[in-house]
Order: structure tokens, then sequence, then C-alpha cells
């Protein structure tokens, strides 16, 4: 088959290492590459080049790039080069005509090359790491939360029952949030040869995932003032006045992420969903608790710093309250594609969900069309007819990622350079392969010579 890749900063040095695994086997191999300064080592490579100034404008038919290009939301870029970008992928995707993509839909490049593909007739997949069952690996189709393929084992009734257990008990986590500790030393040359690699990549021309240095201090300065800010009006723990008033949980989500951003569209301005939640939930005396990421980032800016100081019916806790000292309190949560969802429908509590994707069919959900719906959802909670999963239900949303997903982990390049090995390499290469297959299965055109029985 022939297997397109796109750059993304540290995760090419892993799709390399499987791409020449899958040319070993027989596949054909080719990349788009935006960042000059990650080129991978096997393959066809088609380097984009970087826009000239008479090539640039604003295209009107690209203005959904808007709410997901972090260059343009965050770092203060125009989109005017999504027009040449758009057109040299185009050009590179009729040439090649390549089977499938694989790509992490999170950088403006990847996004035009999946919109492009989805055009075209080409199958798009990205490799994410689970959330829950923790350590396997996913492949979802497009730019939806939908898995593709899987290794197809179903768990007995004891392995889910253990599993839910360990979920719910707070024993494992997913993996993007497992701590690594490394010697210090280590990890802070890690760290200065990562801001050579990005700012060379700058100085050579990569204006648009990568702001410049200024911008970046300037952002990372404004977030220090906004977290202390923060910490300065937050409480370390639910009130007591929460004992006798109704209240909602909404653990902030991380951005820019595509989690929200793009699976959670239109629904990624979280200040405008707190504000309406809120101005709802007052009409019946309850209160919205806003719980930060413990490691906040942009989303933390001065307009909901504003909102939630000056808001009477919202309370606001601190970065350093763990989600374990809330979330049994808790008698309603909130959320658009968090990790929590899972956390609810395992354990059995209400969740009111808010957006279009693949987590609002499981059982057990409240999904909002809109912020304001949470009144109702509350009032659900209060007369006790709130919708909230089974064991059963829990059970078998669980086996389904199970069998949705593969046995292998997927880290990131720059934390964990630990897990580079050949075992891991070659378990990923098989979860790809595997998926390969499946879409040969499901499409008999696409098989070619090359393929594997």
């Amino acid at each position: 088959m022939k297997i397109l890749f796109i750059e993304n900063r540290y995760a090419t040095l892993i799709w390399d290492a499987v791409a020449r695994q899958l040319e070993a086997r027989g596949h054909e191999i080719y990349w788009i590459i935006q960042n000059p300064m990650f080129m991978p080592t096997v393959g066809e490579k088609h380097l984009l080049s970087f826009p000239s100034a008479s090539e640039k404008n604003q295209d009107e038919s690209l203005s959904w790039l808007r709410d997901v290009d972090r260059g343009v939301r965050w770092f203060g870029g125009d989109g005017s080069h999504w027009h040449p970008y758009n057109k040299r992928i185009r050009k590179i995707l009729e040439s090649v005509r390549p089977d499938v993509v694989f790509g992490e839909p999170t950088q403006f490049h990847e996004q035009l090359t999946l919109e492009n593909a989805r055009q075209m007739g080409i199958r798009f997949l990205s490799p994410i790491g689970t959330r829950y069952p923790a350590g396997r690996l996913h492949f979802f189709d497009y730019d939806t939360i939908n898995p593709v393929g899987g290794e197809g084992v179903n768990l007995n009734d004891s392995e889910l029952e253990n599993m839910l257990d360990a979920i719910v008990e707070r024993k494992v986590v997913p993996s993007y949030m497992k701590v690594v500790s490394q010697p210090l030393l280590k990890k802070k040359w890690g760290k200065l040869k990562n801001k050579l690699l990005i700012t060379t990549g700058w100085l050579m021309g990569e204006r648009y995932v990568t702001p410049s240095p200024l911008t970046k201090m300037r952002l990372e300065r404004a977030h220090a003032i906004r977290c202390l800010d923060w910490e300065g009006f937050s409480q370390l723990q639910l009130p007591e006045s929460l004992k006798n008033r109704p209240w909602v949980l909404y653990p902030l989500q991380m951005q820019p992420e595509v989690n929200i951003e793009l699976w959670g569209k239109p629904w990624s301005y979280q200040t405008q969903i707190i504000k309406r939640a809120a101005q709802s939930l007052e009409k019946l005396g309850a209160v919205l608790v806003v719980k930060p990421n413990p490691k906040s980032k942009y989303e933390l800016s001065d307009d909901l710093c504003d909102l939630v100081k000056n808001t009477p019916n919202i309370i606001a806790l601190s970065h350093k309250t763990p989600m374990k000292a809330v979330f049994p309190q808790a008698p309603l949560l909130m959320t658009v594609t968090g990790t929590v969802t899972l956390e609810c429908i395992f354990a059995g509590k209400p969740i009111a969900v808010l957006g279009n994707h693949a987590m609002t069919q499981y059982a057990g959900l409240e999904v909002m069309s809109q912020p304001e719906d949470i009144a109702s959802v509350m009032e659900k909670v209060l007369t006790q007819r709130v919708k909230v999963a089974t064991r059963d239900d829990a059970k078998s949303i669980l086996n389904y990622l199970y069998t949705k997903s593969y046995p292998v982990t997927l880290w990131h390049q720059l934390d964990r350079p630990e897990l580079m090995t050949e075992r891991n390499v070659n378990a990923l290469t098989d979860a790809f392969e595997d998926v390969l297959n499946h879409l040969c299965m499901s499409y008999e055109p696409m098989c070619r010579q090359g393929m594997r029985s």
C-alpha cells in the first residue's frame, strides 16, 4: 500500500522508525514535511516550502481553520499562509495518491491534509494513545474520535471488574498523565536541545506553528501572572456553603489541545461555556465550581479569570486541588470532551456532555446542545431523574475501548526517549499493519502488491 505520513515535530522520529519497518514489509512510504528540522530518513519526502509574501492571501474558504490553527488562535498569526500551503498539499496528494494518510490532526498543515484527503476519498487515520484503558493505542478516523481497527480481544468479566475498580479508585491513570522522573541534568539538557532545535527552525522560516521566542516568553509570563491571580482568589477545598446548595463541577480542559478544539468543536471557547452555564444555573440558586488543569496553559485567560472572580455563583478551585478530593462529592459534572466523561461513566456518576462527538453516544450521559441546558440537567439531579451509567454499561464501554485498541503505548520522544526500543517499535509497527489489513478487508481496491496476507 501507499502510506503517507505527516511530519509533526518529535512524533516524526517515531513514525520514521515505524515507516522503516513498514517499507521492509513491502509498503511504499511518502511524507509531507512542514518543519525541515524534523526530516525523516526513509521514503519519498515532500517538503512544503515556506510561502512567499506574494503568495499569501486571506482565503475565506479556509476560515474554518481559525478555531483550530494554534498559530492563529493562540500565537497571533493571521491565516494568510493557509492558501499557499493548501495548494502545495493538494498537489502532493494528487501526485502521490496514497491509500492512507497517518498523522496527528494538531497542526494546520495536518488539518489541511486531512480535509483534502476527505475530499479526495483518501483515508486519514490518527494514532492516539488511549485514555482508558491505559497504555494502549487507538487509530481515530479523520477528525473524529471513532476508532478504526483494534486488536479485537474481549476482556472477561473478572478482568473488566478489576480494571473498572482500578480506574474508579484512581489506581491507574491515562498514559498522558504519567510523570516519569528523569535525572535533573538530563532533563535540563533535553529542554535546551529542544529550544535550540525549535528556534533554529523558526530562524529558517517556520513561523506558522512556532511562535517567535519573544511571543513565547510573553505568553509564558502572562500565564504565570494569571496563575498567581487565580491562586489568589481560588480555594483549596470545597467551601462548607456547598453542602446546602446544588452545584456542578466543571474541570477546565487544557488548551491548545486537539481534544477540545477539534473533537469538541464548536465548543472550545471555555470562558463562554462557563459564563453561559453559570447564568443558567443562577436561576436555580446553583453554583458552578471550576477546577483548572494542574498544568493549565492558555485556557487560563484574563477574561476567564475576571469572569470567575466576579461572578457570585462561580467558585474557583486551586491548581493544587486534586481531582480525587472533589470528584466523589460532586452531584453533577460538566465537560465537552474531557477524560472525566469516562471516569463518570465508570463510577456511575451523573455527567452532562456538550457537543456532538463519539462519546455523546455512550450510555449514561446527559447530552447538551448548548451550555444553558445544564440547568435542566441539574433539575433532573435534584429530582433523581438524571441518567447514570450502570455497571453493565461501564463494562460494555470499557470492553469496546479495549477491543478497538492495540496493546502498545504511544510515547513522546522528548519526554520518554527510553521507550524508543526495538520491542516497542515492533509492537507499534504491528498495530499499524493490522489497521492497514483492516482497511484492506473493508475496501478491497485499496489492497496493492506488498500487503502481507
